[in-house]
């Protein structure tokens, strides 16, 4: 997205002449926005912590002593994306999780279920700008890919679709 603002900017546009959208997608992030979206997560109930060791509600709990932290490094991989390449900011565990029918004797790829464990502070952060992003998301996606958007449905593309019938089917 900083890529989007960077070109829109790069066609003449001056940042008085940005949507406001755009506009917004540029701001520092706040205090209250990363608390609202650590809010948000922590509400979903327990969830198995990052790398990192933190879950959403130790994020949501210690808010008073942490957020400062959080909010000076979204800051931070903002004004800075290589930030992001950092090891300690953007490792991941894959792990696989034996489903039911899983026998260790004759282990079978189709009974794991893989998972991902990222640091949760960079989730919090990515979900804030995604937050951010979801007002201008119709804008700069195309309406035959927007079925699976917040208040979207995909009932309601085949009908735009130009070899659609009048029912809604692609023929």
């Amino acid at each position: 997205m900083i890529q989007l603002i960077c070109a829109y900017g790069s066609m003449g546009h001056d940042d008085q002449e940005l949507p406001d959208e755009i506009h917004d997608l540029s701001t520092p992030f706040t205090d209250e926005e990363l608390h609202d979206a650590a809010q948000k997560l922590s509400s979903k109930g327990s969830t198995a912590p990052g790398p990192d060791g933190w879950s959403y509600q130790t994020w949501y709990k210690t808010w008073p002593m942490s957020g400062d932290f959080l909010v000076n490094l979204a800051n931070h991989i903002f004004q800075h994306p290589d930030a992001m390449k950092e090891p300690h900011l953007s490792s991941i565990i894959i792990r696989l999780l034996p489903k039911d029918k899983f026998n260790p004797q004759s282990p079978d790829v189709n009974h794991l279920r893989p998972i991902s464990l990222t640091n949760t502070s960079i989730r919090i952060i990515l979900f804030a700008f995604t937050t951010r992003l979801l007002p201008c998301l119709t804008r700069i996606i195309s309406t035959l890919q927007q079925a699976f958007l917040p208040n979207t449905s995909i009932h309601r593309i085949p009908h735009q679709h130009p070899n659609s019938t009048d029912s809604g089917q692609l023929h």
